[in-house]
């Protein structure tokens, strides 16, 4: 994949070894497609959290490295919306027990 000198000096370590893992990760995304560089990003982005499901501990750990180093978005962006609502919808308990344990990660992230 062709690099700009900017996004080679970040796969570098330039920003960090936490922003050259994360770079790292999306070019070979982009290879796997075989992307010939990467684009642009000229819109708000939405960014997948599976709504905090058990079972995604990778995603969850990267998010989490994202955070611990300070990283910030330069964009605005959306996030999934929680997948429940206990306060306004009422739940049988077994259900609302089925829904935390599955969700597990959810709390970490809500605002």
């Amino acid at each position: 994949m062709e690099l700009t000198q900017e996004e080679q000096a970040i796969l570098d370590g330039a920003q960090g070894e936490t922003m050259a893992k994360a770079l790292r990760t999306i070019v070979r995304y982009g290879e796997l497609f075989e992307a010939e560089r990467l684009l642009p990003l000229d819109a708000p982005i939405h960014v997948v959290t599976s709504m905090g499901m058990a079972g995604l501990d990778a995603a969850f750990d990267m998010m989490d490295e994202l955070i611990a180093a300070g990283l910030k978005a330069k964009r605005p962006f959306t996030a999934d919306p929680r997948p429940f609502d206990f306060d306004a919808l009422p739940y049988h308990e077994d259900i609302k027990q089925s829904l935390l344990e599955l969700n597990s990660f959810q709390p970490g992230y809500a605002a």
